[in-house]
């Protein structure tokens, strides 16, 4: 647990690193996708996140799940895989 909390602190206080926090527009944005999409209440935080992203203008991501994102369309991908 250390290492993690060590490891996400330097994360979260790196220069390279834009906060981004969900706004009401970023909300609202989610929510339209959920419509759009006719995405379930499982999906709510995934769109969430997407939604934020993307409002904060963020347009590439890395994951290892491309899918959970690839719906909305706005987002070029960097896969990496578990080792």
């Amino acid at each position: 647990m250390e290492q993690a909390m060590a490891r996400a602190n330097f994360w979260w206080h790196a220069s390279e690193v834009v906060h981004c926090h969900i706004t009401d527009k970023a909300w609202q944005h989610a929510m339209s996708w959920i419509e759009k999409h006719s995405l379930g209440r499982k999906r709510i935080l995934d769109t969430t996140l997407a939604a934020t992203y993307h409002v904060c203008g963020i347009q590439s991501l890395a994951t290892a799940n491309p899918a959970d994102f690839a719906v909305f369309g706005v987002f070029q991908f960097e896969s990496w895989a578990r080792a």
